[in-house]
This record gives structure tokens, sequence and C-alpha cells, in this order.
């Protein structure tokens, strides 16, 4: 399991999701414990100075109205480094609703 950094304009961003998101802090802890089990979850955008960065999605849901969620991160050796996210409001065209994750 990795550790996970925030950069500074990262956490700054999600404080200011808040402030029109209430599952904005949440989200961001669903991602950086993703991204700390399975590193190789986002999708590879190419090498960087600091190394390979990938970018995770996290759609809209359709039954909390939640926001969705773009967030670039790399890894470290031991750590992987969110450098960058982004939340994109509430799209009921883009959403998931939950009949999308039953079988």
């Amino acid at each position: 399991m990795l550790t996970i950094r925030e950069e500074v304009a990262v956490t700054e961003a999600v404080e200011q999701a808040m402030t029109w998101t209430p599952f904005a802090d949440d989200m961001m802890e669903a991602a950086k414990w993703r991204i700390a089990r399975e590193p190789e979850c986002g999708t590879l955008l190419g090498e960087h100075g600091d190394g390979l960065r990938r970018l995770m999605h996290m759609p809209s849901n359709a039954t909390a109205k939640s926001p969705a969620m773009l967030v670039r991160y790399y890894v470290v050796e031991h750590m992987a480094v969110v450098d960058w996210i982004k939340f994109i409001p509430f799209n009921p065209n883009e959403a998931v609703s939950p009949d999308a994750y039953t079988l």
C-alpha cells in the first residue's frame, strides 16, 4: 500500500469544492484509498519530470447527484503524489445510475 501526498493546490481545490458539494472530501478520500491500493487504476497520461502521470475518473452518481471528479497523480517509490484535481458539477446526462453496477 502506498502513502498518499496531496499537493497544497489539491487540498485547496477540495476545500473550495466543499462550498458547493458536501461530497468533495469523501470523494477525495475514496480516490486516495483506491490509488494507495491499486496505483495502476488511473489512465496512463505519459511521463513527466517526476514520473508517470495517471488520471483517475470518478463519474457522477445519479442517485446521490454527486459531481464527477478527475484526479491526476504520479508514483515515486512508495508514495503517490496527487498534484491536480477537478470537480465537475453534477450532470444527469453523464451520471452513472446504480443499475450500471448490477450484472
